[in-house]
């Protein structure tokens, strides 16, 4: 698949690099499919890039996500603006950065992390030969009785700030319990956009992309089987300590749903890169899009970027650009 760009109006450097901060278990891994629809020039598993690696896709992609919280992101991407040396001459590159993200009702979170935990036992992924600890904490959570209120107590306390906290952690910051409301305010309109989970098609709309699908809004990925019941949560036992405990995510919750109902819809600005088709086919957009069609033209291999497009382009499943308006 080539996408490579050749035209300053497809350079991903000409637009804002998109961070879309992917808080565990809140439909993260949904955006980043949809993303990488609207574009494959991303990367959605930034966690795994090492500084260098994640300069690199910084000043080339045109988003970049993982599971790295906001306050993390913004050191890592400190260098912008770079400065470097072509010949004698100083350049700058200044590449603006615009932060997404998404949070879910924290009841609705905290029992799908745990119950994360039963599916990845039962799943193994490969990233348990590297991170055993993640394992162990996997393995207690499965061992726990989740019928019984006292044990779900214990290994809640016992791990609050990897569950009970995780979206403020994310997304405003380690000083999150220290913010007073206009401090939680001040840190979420910091983001271009942060919504919840029930309003995904307008992050979709934020992201700036041409050509967002209906059909997008469909989209789900990881939904997995409830392990436990989910009800003992909202019982009696329970009703009082899960309030007192996830305060700090309930907070946050309510301040995201009421910025997210003010936002405007923004105007596409950036081209979109779907998988071409007969119906979205362009022939200008097409050559555009894949200099290899371009050179096959030039040479007199290819009679034009439709034939390449029913001779190879449909089976390779290539993508073609699509711009604003």
């Amino acid at each position: 698949m080539n996408t490579e760009a050749h035209n300053d109006d497809l350079a991903p450097g000409r637009f804002p690099l998109i961070v879309f901060v992917h808080v565990p278990k809140t439909g993260g891994s949904t955006v980043i499919n949809v993303l990488d629809r609207l574009s494959p020039r991303g990367h959605g598993n930034a966690q795994v890039l090492d500084n260098v690696d994640i300069i690199k896709t910084a000043l080339n992609a045109d988003w970049i996500s993982g599971h790295i919280p906001r306050f993390h992101f913004s050191a890592k991407l400190a260098w912008l603006p770079l400065h470097h040396m072509e010949g004698e001459e100083a350049i700058t590159i200044c590449r603006p950065v615009e932060y997404f993200s998404m949070v879910r009702e924290p009841l609705s979170q905290l029992i799908s992390h745990l119950n994360y935990s039963f599916e990845r036992i039962a799943n193994p992924p490969e990233y348990y030969g590297f991170n055993q600890r993640e394992r162990m904490l996997d393995l207690e959570i499965i061992s726990t009785d989740f019928s019984d209120p006292i044990a779900i107590k214990k290994i809640l306390l016992k791990h609050y700030e990897q569950y009970c906290v995780c979206q403020s952690y994310y997304i405003l910051g380690d000083d999150f319990a220290h913010l007073s409301d206009e401090g939680v305010r001040d840190r979420l309109l910091s983001y271009t956009y942060i919504g919840t989970t029930i309003d995904l098609p307008i992050l979709y709309g934020q992201f700036g992309f041409a050509n967002i699908h209906e059909d997008f809004s469909s989209v789900v990925e990881n939904r997995s089987r409830p392990w436990f019941k989910k009800e003992i949560f909202l019982s009696e036992e329970l009703r009082g300590f899960i309030d007192k405990i996830l305060y700090h995510e309930i907070r946050l919750y309510k301040f995201v749903t009421e910025l997210s109902a003010s936002y405007r819809s923004r105007k596409p600005s950036r081209p979109a890169f779907p998988i071409v088709n007969p119906e979205n086919f362009n022939e200008a957009s097409y050559c555009l899009t894949h200099r290899d069609v371009l050179q096959g033209i030039s040479e007199g291999v290819l009679s034009s970027g439709r034939d390449h497009f029913e001779r190879f382009g449909v089976a390779e499943k290539r993508r073609i650009a699509i711009f604003p308006g």
